[in-house]
């Protein structure tokens, strides 16, 4: 397929919005392409992360463009952004078209850089983005390794266990967990998943986390996913699954930043804000956090390039 086509098949997929920060390229002039995933069928606690993608764009547009992580300014992003999927009741079907996407993505060398929706769109994403040799590096309170949860396989709670089932557990590091059941931390055990807890965060300097990333990853092409119930609540209490004792936004930013300065990033995810739970202070966060990442994908590329 000639890439004329993949740009029409990406846009048979999506619907058109107000863009991020208020600007979009044409999908071939950009670098990063960012998609909305307005899914939230599986949620159980506070549904309402299907409003996320475009209350996150509303937000940005009345921020400062300058990243202050990278020290640059992203008034003119290298971003394209297509709007938001056009999602279905049924949880495979939404992923199958979010794989299809992000497949197309991956094809035209670009960075896909999705806005939530709830975290089971992840699993749509990582074998079209890393296949079965990248890493995912998840950013979440929870561990959401349920084999089951609420009669299902798939969904918010358990989507991380599918994910070990396909890639392995060798391959995946998550970071701020603090909420979790005994059958989760007994599977979790059994496979040696790596974890950094929410308190350890908070102890570590940014050097020492970004040397576990980089250890932990050894090189490997990167996905990261940032479920937003990592942050603490009192700084963004309007997300699915709200825990106490979380992450300061600020050193996760600097932290994203570092990480995906360091790394080769084929894409990033930001989830389960459900903005309807406070009066917009969570999805400025969030947007925010969205434009550290866009900043630093930008300076890893352009770098790059100019070796």
């Amino acid at each position: 397929m000639d890439k004329a086509s993949i740009v029409e098949e990406i846009k048979f997929y999506v619907e058109h919005t107000p863009p991020f920060l208020g600007v979009s390229r044409d999908i071939m002039e950009a670098e990063l392409i960012l998609l909305g995933v307005p899914y939230d069928y599986t949620s159980t606690y506070r549904p309402g992360s299907r409003f996320a993608p475009n209350a996150i764009r509303e937000a940005s547009m009345y921020m400062e463009a300058y990243a202050s992580a990278s020290g640059r300014s992203c008034e003119n992003p290298c971003l394209s952004d297509i709007g938001n999927l056009i999602v279905s009741n049924d949880v495979g079907e939404t992923l199958t078209r979010l794989g299809r996407v992000a497949s197309h993505i991956r094809e035209l060398g670009k960075v896909q850089v999705a806005i939530g929706g709830e975290h089971t769109m992840t699993r749509g994403c990582i074998p079209s983005l890393i296949g079965g040799d990248g890493g995912l590096l998840c950013f979440d309170a929870h561990l959401d390794l349920r084999d089951e949860f609420q009669g299902t396989r798939l969904n918010h709670a358990t989507f991380m266990r599918r994910i070990i089932e396909e890639v392995g557990s060798e391959k995946i590091l998550l970071m701020g967990v603090r909420a979790f059941s005994r059958e989760e931390l007994d599977y979790a055990s059994e496979m040696g998943i790596r974890m950094i807890s929410a308190k350890k965060f908070t102890s570590l300097s940014l050097e020492a986390l970004r040397e576990i990333v980089r250890r932990t990853m050894g090189g490997r092409l990167l996905y990261v996913s940032i479920d937003f119930d990592v942050v603490d609540p009192s700084f963004a209490p309007a997300v699915g699954n709200p825990e106490p004792g979380g992450v300061h936004p600020m050193k996760l930013a600097e932290l994203l930043s570092g990480v995906i300065m360091d790394s080769e990033v084929a894409g990033v995810d930001l989830v389960e804000v459900s903005p309807k739970y406070d009066e917009g202070e969570t999805a400025i966060l969030a947007a925010k956090i969205l434009l550290e990442i866009i900043s630093a994908i930008e300076t890893s590329r352009s770098s790059s390039a100019s070796l």
